[in-house]
Parts: structure tokens; C-alpha cells; sequence
């Protein structure tokens, strides 16, 4: 039986491939799937576009030069976005929160 997350996986693969597919050719084997499966990936892809989601990077190779520091070594990630930092919330050994005003939805976020 096809899940959802089999339908999405496949989605996802056709489209880092380049490869278009659309929900309906998704779904000709379980139909009952086609309303949440088209609702799934519009979310997907308004969250995307919301945070800049760049898509087909390379995979780094074991041989590139040892100067491009790993995930590990990142004290930081720019996230574009249209939030207005406000201050520091707290720290910790995860990481670090911040209060922040959502100037589209008009709210504060964290």
C-alpha cells in the first residue's frame, strides 16, 4: 500500500532530479491520497520560499580542501527572512533564542 510519505519521497526525488511530476500522475494508484498529497507539497513549498530554500547544492566530497569548514565548525545560519530581532531570549548548549516581531502576520515569534 502507497503512503503519503512514499508519495512525497518520490515528488522530492523527481524534483531534485529535474524532473517534473505533478500530484495527479503521483496518485493514478491511490486517489484517495490527491487532496492531502497537493495540500502537503503547497506547504512545502510556501515554507520554502518563506526561508530561501536553495535546492540541488552538490553533496561535498570527501576530497574537497580541508579550508571549507563542516556543519560542526558553523558558529551561525543566516536565514533570510522579514523578522525584526528584538533581543537576545537565551543560550544554551543547542544554541541561542531570540524574541523577535513578525512584521507580516504582526506578531511577536521566538
Amino acid at each position: 500500500m502507497t503512503t503519503l510519505d512514499d508519495l512525497l519521497q518520490l515528488w522530492e526525488d523527481r524534483r531534485d532530479s529535474g524532473i517534473t511530476i505533478t500530484p495527479e500522475e503521483l496518485c493514478t494508484d491511490s486517489p484517495e491520497l490527491l487532496n492531502e498529497l497537493k495540500w502537503t507539497i503547497q506547504a512545502l513549498e510556501a515554507v520554502e520560499s518563506r526561508f530561501g530554500v536553495i535546492r540541488n547544492e552538490p553533496e561535498p566530497s570527501a576530497k574537497e580542501s580541508p579550508e571549507r569548514p563542516g556543519p560542526e565548525f558553523l558558529e551561525r545560519v543566516l536565514v533570510p527572512s522579514e523578522y525584526r530581532i528584538e533581543r537576545l531570549h537565551a543560550s544554551g548548549g543547542l544554541g541561542s533564542v531570540y524574541l523577535a516581531k513578525d512584521p507580516v502576520l504582526n506578531r511577536r515569534v521566538a
